[in-house]
């Protein structure tokens, strides 16, 4: 009895062990398939895994006090933007100025949480235009990857339109995923300079690099938008600055340095030693705001010359009879 037992035993135990080529490709098959569908659901969350807006407004009060200490002239609008809706935006003037900074940030947030960015590059005696894209802050519509690109070139239409101002005077700066946004701009529109901060060199390698499943998948079969900040750079383009902290945990600096080593001239590069993602200027103070005006000077000597602003014609937020629709 006991050694018929031990032979069921071992019988099944063999049987365990054994692996035939069609299980083996059946399993491998269910792994792959496992990886795709996980890839997928990855792309259709896109918007929902790469986007953070808030539409807290408890930075206004702070306003008063940033005009004071340097000198501007702050004012709150709303801008026509694409599908019909109104993009939150904040108006820096610095009496004097020669080049205004059209700021593109980054994907958390909203334009409330780049005041202190602004205040940096309003001390390189520049005005500066903050805007949110749709679904962030007090701007109607919905926060989408797809709509980022055609949010920026509204903001850049407005400061050219109604704003008053002239291509030569506009400076676009980017910040984060707003570098894409920003090299999307300049490759459609014209600018004096180009400044991307703390970027990658395209959405879609950021993306492989934090999200194994998308490996799996070709760049060609990622989805819009791509945002690719290496192609762009490669090209022709205005004097062209790179800011990047060396201890960036989200984008690595890697990213900045390619970018570097590739891009066509004129360009420039500055590493901020210590700097992390999001304390950019902060780690450096006079180091960052000497490296911006440093850029002025390389491509305009006199860009530090206080000159006459032009007058904007802008739609006073206060007027305006209704708050912006929430995003759903």
């Amino acid at each position: 009895m006991v050694s018929a037992v031990k032979s069921l035993f071992k019988r099944k135990k063999s049987e365990k062990k054994k692996i035939t080529v069609k299980s083996a490709l059946l399993y491998l098959f269910n792994c792959y398939l496992c990886f795709v569908l996980a890839g997928l659901f990855v792309v259709c969350m896109k918007d929902k895994l790469a986007l953070f807006p808030l539409k807290n407004t408890d930075w206004k009060p702070y306003l008063p006090e940033m005009a004071a200490k340097f000198k501007v002239q702050t004012k709150e609008l709303f801008i026509p933007g694409p599908h019909q809706a109104k993009l939150a935006a904040l108006l820096i003037t610095k009496p004097g100025s020669k080049y205004i900074y059209l700021v593109s940030h980054g994907n958390g947030g909203n334009l409330g949480y780049r005041v202190a960015l602004a205040a940096f590059l309003v001390a390189t005696g520049q005005s500066v235009f903050l805007y949110d894209y749709e679904g962030y802050g007090e701007s109607s519509g919905e926060a989408k990857l797809d709509n980022l690109t055609p949010d920026g070139l509204a903001a850049y239409d407005y400061l050219v339109g109604a704003g008053g101002y002239k291509p030569e005077q506009i400076i676009l700066y980017g910040e984060s995923i707003g570098t894409g946004v920003t090299s999307g701009i300049m490759s459609e529109r014209k600018a004096r300079a180009v400044i991307l901060q703390s970027g990658f060199t395209s959405l879609v390698q950021a993306g492989k690099d934090r999200l194994w499943q998308l490996r799996l998948f070709p760049d060609w079969m990622m989805p819009a938008p791509h945002l690719d900040n290496l192609s762009a750079v490669k090209r022709h383009h205005p004097p062209l600055l790179l800011i990047h902290g060396s201890l960036d945990q989200i984008l690595p600096v890697q990213y900045s340095r390619t970018m570097y080593a590739e891009a066509s001239e004129p360009k420039r590069y500055y590493e901020i030693v210590g700097a992390e993602h999001n304390n950019i200027g902060m780690t450096d103070t006079p180091g960052f705001c000497k490296e911006l005006s440093a850029f002025l000077t390389s491509f305009d000597a006199d860009a530090l010359t206080p000159l006459t602003p032009p007058t904007p014609q802008i739609e006073d937020k206060k007027k305006r009879p209704s708050r912006p629709r929430k995003m759903s």
